[in-house]
């Protein structure tokens, strides 16, 4: 018996694996529907800044942007607190 050779894919073939695989997982969008949604996902775990409305991930990232860009306002356990509620409450 002669031994099989290695399996041979067409592109179309892997392309159309790959696409699957890529909408069962929630990559592919789908146009502007898919844009909107993927935004929307990001965007509910940001937290926006109260002065320049830039969008950090977290609480302790929003402390480093506080001493980089707002030097002149003091970031404190106050400031914290409310952002810790706001990143908790999601809005």
């Amino acid at each position: 018996m002669a031994k099989k050779g290695p399996a041979k894919h067409s592109a179309k073939d892997l392309k159309a694996r790959d696409d699957a695989t890529k909408a069962k997982n929630g990559g592919v969008g789908g146009g502007g529907a898919g844009d909107a949604a993927r935004k929307a996902k990001t965007t509910k775990c940001l937290i926006k800044c109260a002065i320049c409305l830039g969008m950090q991930p977290n609480v302790h990232s929003m402390g480093i942007h506080y001493e980089a860009k707002h030097a002149k306002v003091k970031w404190d356990d106050a400031m914290k607190a409310s952002y810790e509620a706001l990143a908790a409450g999601g809005e």
